[in-house]
């Protein structure tokens, strides 16, 4: 076989190995969607389930806040009995129930109701908190292991590479710093490898507290199926939807409603609570007359707390108002950051797709046209080793450069999917 010969033997191999998919598979115990992540964060998070037990707990206050008072039985007993007209009076026995003031206990009712309201909708906000913390988990691990293969690509055509120089030096046609090149290349590549395993310990560790499962270090093979977000975005349209959904703005208006109450029960406290009252009255017989009638009496009385500390009550009321002054402009600054929010989330990630976009139809196909040029000029002896190695590391830095954009224009979707509490952006219709 001729030198000739030889060489384009050997470099035929590298004709096949530039069709190889950077996207190669990894070895896997589980195969991971985001979908069931998503659904194992809302069915085990610890957090999330405590929240929403407590949120249960809530809605037995409410048929506690409307129950009256339990009332108060009295039983006196007299050793030394009083002499009434008919006899000594032995004992006396007394029932006295509280009665606040008509439309107070409604209104304790009506706060406890918002309370359970409040606490139901704080839960939706950390579940969609979770929800969001683990989508960021997982396109960071999609985002590793991405970047993995592609350094797996790169270092096997860079085993090639060196094989290929290596025949070169043998016929003479090469130089053995080319085999060095080739080298420390690969070893360059291997600690970027060693950086991203620690960065995919770290996802996995998210997503296993996340989804209260065992502590994970092994490898999952990430899928995703996700459409591209749309190509415009309405912004005004975007915000009235967050306005009628966002479970913040929801809690917020119920804070508000309990505020008004709590104004509401202030105003009742300047008025007075009643307390009615049933005294029976037990006489012994005795020998009296028989036109006495002092036997066994009965009294019914009423009694009224009269609200003298106007002071206090006049206190309690100006700290529901200035409660009620803070949750407002809690209101008027949530209604403000969304607003910024979803404009600068609109613009960044239609500022990203157009990016992916530079990327996917020019700079990648450009770097594969030069690669695919300077390996077949070196093929043909008409390039060195270093500018076929310079068009590969192009190659390998835009299709990283593509996959980190890729997985940060996926985050963005999602913080956007968060502020608008929608389960996916193409889910919305009409915006």
């Amino acid at each position: 076989m001729t030198r000739s010969a030889l060489l384009l033997g050997t470099l035929s191999l590298f004709l096949a190995l530039t069709e190889r998919v950077s996207g190669q598979d990894f070895p896997s115990d589980t195969v991971l969607t985001l979908q069931d992540v998503l659904a194992e964060v809302r069915a085990n998070n610890a957090s999330l389930r405590a929240s929403q037990l407590q949120a249960e707990a809530l809605t037995f206050a409410g048929a506690q806040a409307v129950a009256l008072p339990d009332p108060v039985v009295t039983a006196a007993y007299q050793p030394f009995g009083i002499l009434t007209a008919y006899g000594a009076q032995r004992s006396q026995w007394q029932v006295e129930q509280m009665l606040p003031y008509p439309g107070t206990l409604q209104l304790k009712g009506l706060a406890a109701d918002l309370d359970a309201e409040i606490a139901a909708l704080q839960v939706t906000v950390l579940e969609e908190d979770l929800v969001f913390q683990a989508k960021r988990a997982f396109f960071e691990l999609y985002r590793i292991q991405q970047r993995t293969a592609l350094i797996a690509a790169f270092q096997d055509r860079l085993a090639d590479y060196a094989e290929a120089a290596a025949t070169q030096y043998a016929v003479g046609q090469g130089m053995q710093q080319d085999i060095l090149k080739a080298q420390l290349e690969r070893n360059a590549l291997d600690e970027l490898r060693i950086q991203l395993d620690s960065e995919q310990r770290a996802a996995l560790q998210a997503l296993a507290r996340l989804r209260n499962q065992p502590s994970c270090t092994h490898c999952y093979q990430t899928t995703i199926v996700q459409a591209p977000p749309p190509d415009s975005l309405d912004q005004d349209a975007l915000l009235a939807l967050a306005r009628s959904r966002n479970s913040e703005a929801e809690a917020l208006a119920a804070e508000a409603r309990r505020a008004d109450t709590q104004i509401a029960l202030a105003r009742k406290a300047f008025m007075p609570d009643f307390s009615l009252r049933f005294s029976y009255f037990d006489i012994a017989s005795g020998n009296v007359p028989p036109t006495a009638s002092g036997r066994d009496a009965l009294a019914v009385g009423v009694s009224i707390k009269v609200p003298l500390q106007r002071a206090r009550r006049q206190a309690r009321l100006q700290q529901a108002q200035v409660q009620r002054r803070a949750i407002a402009a809690r209101q008027e600054d949530l209604d403000h950051a969304l607003r910024t929010q979803i404009a600068e989330l609109a613009d960044r990630l239609q500022d990203q797709q157009r990016q992916l976009a530079q990327f996917h139809e020019v700079l990648v196909p450009q770097a594969e046209s030069a690669r695919q040029a300077s390996l077949s000029a070196y093929t043909a002896g008409r390039t060195s080793f270093l500018d076929l190695l310079d068009a590969e590391r192009t190659l390998f830095a835009l299709r990283s450069a593509e996959a980190d954009l890729a997985a940060r224009s996926l985050v963005t979707t999602a913080m956007l999917e968060k502020v608008l509490e929608v389960p996916s952006l193409e889910s919305m219709d009409g915006h």
